[in-house]
């Protein structure tokens, strides 16, 4: 066989692992972002309180890393406007909390939930209880390119929680 075929197939076969490599990135990308509230809803999980938490409460976290990306920086900015606009009652009642937790000085927090970089978790308590519900994937489909949608419908699904849990 030619010298030059032989070559030619080695970088063929490379470019074509290469170019595979990139097609399952960005499909593991898209399917983390593409996400709906409805998708939001199938990362529930229970698991009975073992913190000095409160029955009937809900605790909005919203957790990241030192560096931070402008989606990220939005999930904050219209997570912040949407606690302070829609619940100002709730908060001053304490019937809703909202935290924003620096994962590296807060590591025992961020192994109990399971999260290693920007993530949006709410918690609600009830009958010794809690519920975990994991908003990541929305938060990161909607909160900087479609802002007005992400707070309504964060706002929605915080109301639910209270309600909820009551």
């Amino acid at each position: 066989m030619n010298k030059s075929l032989l070559i030619t197939k080695k970088y063929t076969m490379k470019r074509t692992l290469f170019y595979a490599l990139i097609v399952l990135l960005l499909a593991s990308c898209a399917s983390k972002n593409g996400s709906t509230k409805d998708e939001a809803d199938n990362t529930t999980s229970k698991t009975e309180t073992t913190d000095n938490a409160k029955d009937g409460t809900v605790e909005l976290l919203y957790l990241h890393g030192k560096q931070r990306c402008l989606t990220c920086m939005a999930i904050e900015k219209f997570t912040t406007e949407v606690v302070e606009k829609d619940f100002q009652e709730e908060v001053a009642t304490g019937e809703l909390s909202y935290r924003i937790i620096d994962i590296q000085e807060e590591e025992e927090l961020a192994d109990k939930y399971e999260i290693a970089s920007s993530s949006l978790i709410l918690i609600s308590r009830k009958g010794g209880e809690e519920r975990v519900m994991n908003l990541t994937q929305f938060a990161f489909a909607y909160a900087r390119k479609e802002s007005e949608r992400y707070c309504s419908e964060l706002a929605k699904i915080i109301r639910e929680e209270i309600d909820n849990s009551k």
